[in-house]
């Protein structure tokens, strides 16, 4: 596996059989009953949800996906599992991400007309751009596949990296401007990032030829790659999201806040409401252990490849400049590299029909920052209709990738728990499946406020909301 990702890199590609796309969670990122999941799509959003208090415990989701490899005709119950298949067509580029979240503990809580938060997890992002047909054959059949041995092949504009980080995010949303039936929100979290791993890789051109199972001619490559020793602390950064939402309330909201008195200790209803947001737009500075190169029009014959030795960072880097340009002198090193996040901005609508049945339309548009790495987040539309209610919630997101690939998933959230899936069809029947996904959370929602209407005093006297035994004179919710 190691030859194969150095192979990559000589070559500007990480597409692994295995290769993910981008998990949106789809069926949760808009609901009014899960705070600590839609700040991650629109921070303005905990403002002025259902929960008074979510305290999130622990989540994790992954979801994969590539346009190259499948399985035919399976799903996730098929047994035994039939042998994967390659979708090779000369002159084809391929394409493919990954991106694994694991969620710790999390909480958001509203104060009337402002809400904070905070959140912590470790999350990993891989992507691929542009890989060529003849090397995603080599890493699907080996070096060893003799059809393309002798044969130069031209390669350009080829991106590929994957980090891995952790990070604390703390956020914070208020009301802008309350207006009869009209309401605008704003949100912002600032998040702190540590990073644990990254692989970096920018090729403007290559032509290459594998002579046979053992040797590889390069010549010219013109490209950048990063790498780092894995460990926590090998770098640091920061990112943040911002979003904004309009609400059509149902009913004037001029004095309207939220879980308070103020409004039956509760919150109101909005007929419709658009969001628009800019997440995960930073990024981190590996300075430990890390390895930046650059190379320009450099040749490389490589013999007996398949006996090098790729055990870690620094034999991999040291493989690497014995062997391309024959051991001659670099052009550009380094001993730190940036590298940016997968940022995106996302654009949400919700109406509400009424007897708790919604329907949203969310669309994310990612983009890349180069400088001198950045992942790119692929392009998402999904339209899901749900159900919601108090303590369970329902909904079917049916999410269209890149603008040509359809799926239907299923989200169901009870009291506690969130599972779901924005793609389906692997549990329910069998096709050419090339992805599959599963996302879930467990948490602790609190709808009402203790405070609400006051709380009672020693003496059992009228508080300031005139009812006995209650004050409500806590001065976060005035």
């Amino acid at each position: 596996m190691k030859k194969i990702i150095v192979f990559i890199l000589l070559t500007a590609a990480c597409l692994l059989p295995t290769v993910t796309r981008a998990q949106e969670s789809m069926g949760i990122a808009n609901s009014n009953y899960a705070p600590t999941q839609s700040v991650h799509l629109n921070p303005s959003s905990i403002v002025d949800s259902k929960l008074w208090l979510d305290i999130h415990l622990v989540g994790m989701g992954a979801y994969m996906y590539n346009d190259y490899f499948y399985f035919p005709q399976a799903s996730v119950w098929t047994r035994p599992f039939p042998e994967g298949r390659d979708r090779y067509v000369l002159g084809n580029l391929y394409r493919g991400d990954v991106n694994v979240d694991v969620w710790g503990p999390a909480f958001t809580l509203s104060l009337g007309k402002h809400a904070i938060g905070l959140h912590t997890a470790v999350r990993s992002y891989t992507d691929a751009t542009r890989v060529d047909a003849p090397i995603a054959k080599f890493i699907f059949e080996g070096l060893n596949y003799t059809p393309q041995h002798g044969t130069l092949y031209h390669a350009e504009d080829m991106l590929a990296t994957s980090i891995t980080w952790g990070e604390i995010g703390i956020s914070y949303a208020t009301f802008l401007k309350r207006r009869q039936k009209d309401l605008w929100t704003a949100g912002i979290t600032a998040k702190y990032l540590s990073g644990i791993n990254a692989i970096a890789l920018d090729i403007a051109t290559i032509d290459y030829e594998v002579v046979n199972d053992s040797d590889l001619f390069v010549s010219p490559i013109s490209g950048k790659y990063g790498l780092v020793e894995p460990g926590f602390g090998a770098g640091q950064g920061w990112s943040i999201d911002l979003g904004f939402t309009f609400k059509k309330m149902l009913d004037d909201v001029d004095s309207y806040v939220p879980h308070t008195s103020m409004a039956d200790c509760s919150t109101k209803d909005y007929r419709y409401k658009l969001g628009i947001s800019l997440i995960d737009v930073g990024s981190i500075k590996f300075n430990k252990g890390a390895v930046y190169q650059e190379y320009n029009n450099t040749d490389a014959y490589w013999s007996r490849f398949d006996t090098a030795s790729f055990t870690d960072l620094g034999s991999t880097d040291q493989n690497l400049n014995s062997n391309i340009n024959n051991g001659g002198v670099q052009n550009v090193r380094g001993t730190d590299f940036t590298t940016w996040l997968p940022a995106y901005a996302s654009l949400q609508f919700d109406y509400n029909f009424g007897k708790h049945i919604f329907a949203n339309l969310t669309a994310i548009q990612g983009f890349r920052i180069q400088a001198p790495f950045g992942a790119h987040r692929r392009s998402t539309i999904a339209l899901t209709p749900r159900y919601e209610r108090k303590r369970w919630e329902v909904s079917i997101p049916v999410s269209l990738h890149d603008f040509r690939k359809v799926q239907p998933g299923l989200m169901l959230r009870l009291n506690n728990l969130i599972i779901g899936t924005d793609n389906l069809i692997p549990l329910l029947a069998k096709s050419d499946m090339n992805a599959a996904d599963f996302y879930f959370h467990l948490k602790i929602p609190i709808v009402k406020s203790p405070y609400c209407g006051g709380k009672k005093n020693k003496k059992g006297k009228k508080g300031k909301s005139g009812k006995k035994g209650r004050d409500d004179s806590c001065p976060a919710y005035q």
